[in-house]
């Protein structure tokens, strides 16, 4: 059985590929590509679980291209992440890179921003086309200077440890009503960016961010470019622009983690219709492409 695993893999892999330099396929409906994505992902992880990481980003990939194209930004943008951090297991820089500028694609597409013809689809990471911002009205209020809960533990309880990574699980926050004070935009933003690890989960990954530090500037309105892209935003609601610093860690259950430094990557923190605060940011812009392994993280 051990033997006859890899064949079906190899053989599942090689028809992704002849039918991707074939002619063009029928359209499919979003539904079937957002299950061709489930069992992809599926797959991948049990790939990656069973020691064969190449082949598992390339699972990784097709899954992110199936979510694309059913226009789930998310999903795409998680199944680019584990695609380049399968590569990086596998020493394959150039698909990772890959990967890489796929995840890129994605957020450029989140952001409202399209490549112009016949040039790369991802742009370089320059700081200035990272999310389009309107400038702030005159007048707009500053980020209040007093925090309303000075410490970020009031959102979250302490870490979780999992037993079978030896690593922390992603954190998770409570609502947040008020506008967030950086120290709580900074854990706000790690509860939004990291996952993995579940129970019964298939993909044995963990992705976490390490020593988040958040910069929050002047609000401005609502911008249709910049913001359509953010789940249930408060149109009404002034939205604040962020920078983010940190440690982005990818934990297969080894004593290291595979880490990338973030410095500056841009994001927003915004009001939702329900009345709580969420913030995100970038997890492309300004983050490196090199890595180097850290210990597994135990605490936020």
């Amino acid at each position: 059985m051990k033997n006859v695993l890899p064949l079906l893999f190899s053989a599942l892999l090689m028809s992704s590929f002849n039918a991707a330099a074939g002619t063009a396929q029928p359209p499919l409906v979003f539904a079937t590509l957002q299950d061709n994505t489930s069992t992809l992902i599926k797959q991948a992880a049990a790939l990656l679980t069973a020691g064969h990481p190449a082949q598992a980003g390339f699972l990784y990939l097709r899954a992110g291209d199936a979510a694309a194209a059913a226009q789930q930004s998310d999903t795409a943008a998680a199944a680019y992440q584990k695609a380049a951090a399968a590569f990086h297991l596998a020493n394959d820089p150039s698909s990772e890179a890959t990967a890489d500028e796929r995840l890129a694609d994605v957020y450029l597409k989140q952001a409202g921003v399209t490549p112009a013809a016949g040039k790369p689809a991802t742009p370089a990471p320059t700081p200035a086309a990272q999310v389009p911002v309107r400038p702030a009205a005159q007048n707009a209020p500053a980020h209040p200077a007093v925090p309303k809960v000075g410490d970020a533990g009031a959102i979250s309880g302490p870490p979780v440890i999992n037993p079978a990574f030896g690593a922390r699980m992603p954190r998770k926050c409570k609502p947040v009503t008020h506008v967030p004070t950086e120290t709580e935009a900074a854990a706000l933003a790690q509860c939004a960016t990291e996952n993995g690890g579940e129970p019964g989960a298939f993909d044995p990954l963990i992705y976490l961010w390490q020593n988040v530090r958040v910069q929050m500037g002047k609000s401005r309105p609502y911008a249709y470019n910049a913001d359509s892209h953010s789940t249930s935003i408060d149109t009404e609601a002034r939205v604040y622009p962020i920078r983010v610093t940190g440690d982005q860690l990818s934990c297969t259950g080894k004593p290291t983690c595979m880490t990338r430094h973030a410095d500056n990557a841009e994001g927003t923190c915004y009001k939702t219709t329900f009345g709580d605060w969420q913030c995100y940011f970038s997890q492309v812009f300004g983050v490196t492409k090199s890595s180097v392994e850290l210990p597994v993280p135990k605490t936020y």
